[in-house]
């Protein structure tokens, strides 16, 4: 029923069909050269996505294999600009923090320049991201999946065909067994020290069993995230309703629409 009442009450289907006029023909020239290998031929195959979909995944019709693309697209658009966004407000909410993420730019940009591995030097910012995306995150869980046999664990569970699975990112990154005040927001606290000596696996981008961040895009959201901190004063407006605060949607997780950020051009250098 919920499928046939969207039809009706949104334009999902029209973007698709404007999907599928741009990819259609790429689409058919694609199925055509897999079809080829197929049959014995040696042809230079595309090592991409729709490839990909078009060798393995389940769908064959053009519109199909369109409505994938564009889903795969939204996700992976959805959750970087969700999270950037959340760290922009967390940023505005805590502008204390502005001044320590602003020196460690400058210091690195004046050594290294707008390059990458100056980008990879700023770790008080990749914290501050790896922070923001554990406070609030993009979804309360990551990881779901369909089981599409029944599957038995070693230590006897059992999960049935037809289940769907997930790892639940929210209740462990608020987790006292993992984090200290887990429920308190502390930006800096992967730049510590670690009793380790092992600092990577603190980045943004080492995932652990306490650190469950699929999706977004790291190194975009730092370059971003660095070219604000260097160029922009901001503070949240706190006349706006909801400033700063989130919005749940089932699982996901948003930063909240009406939330007002008031940006100045740095006021000194």
């Amino acid at each position: 029923m919920s499928r046939l009442v969207a039809i009706f009450l949104t334009s999902t289907g029209n973007h698709v069909e404007r999907g599928v006029e741009f990819l259609g023909p790429t689409i058919r020239e694609r199925q055509k050269l897999a079809d080829r290998t197929r049959g014995g031929e040696v042809v230079d195959m595309p090592d991409d996505f729709l490839q990909w979909l078009i060798e393995n995944g389940t769908e064959s019709d053009e519109r199909d294999i369109t409505q994938r693309i564009l889903n795969m697209i939204f996700v992976s658009v959805q959750g970087t600009a969700s999270s950037l966004t959340r760290a922009v407000y967390d940023l505005a909410a805590h502008p204390e923090y502005l001044v320590p993420l602003r020196e460690e730019v400058d210091a690195v940009v004046r050594q290294d320049g707008w390059t990458k591995a100056a980008i990879d030097k700023m770790y008080k910012v990749d914290s501050f991201l790896k922070e923001s995306y554990r406070f609030d995150g993009v979804s309360s869980l990551v990881m779901i999946r369909k089981v599409l046999k029944d599957f038995t664990f070693s230590d006897g569970r059992v999960v049935l065909r037809g289940c769907y699975i997930a790892a639940p990112s929210y209740a462990v990154h608020h987790d006292v067994e993992f984090y200290e005040k887990p429920d308190v927001f502390d930006p800096f606290r992967y730049v510590r020290p670690q009793d380790d000596g092992d600092d990577v696996k603190q980045q943004v981008v080492s995932l652990g069993s306490s650190f469950l961040a699929f999706g977004p895009r790291v190194a975009i959201q730092k370059i971003i995230l660095t070219r604000i901190v260097s160029s922009y004063d901001l503070k949240l407006d706190d006349n706006a309703p909801a400033s700063g605060k989130s919005v749940e949607f089932g699982v996901f997780i948003g930063p909240h629409p009406t939330t007002t950020v008031l940006l100045r051009k740095r006021s000194s250098t």
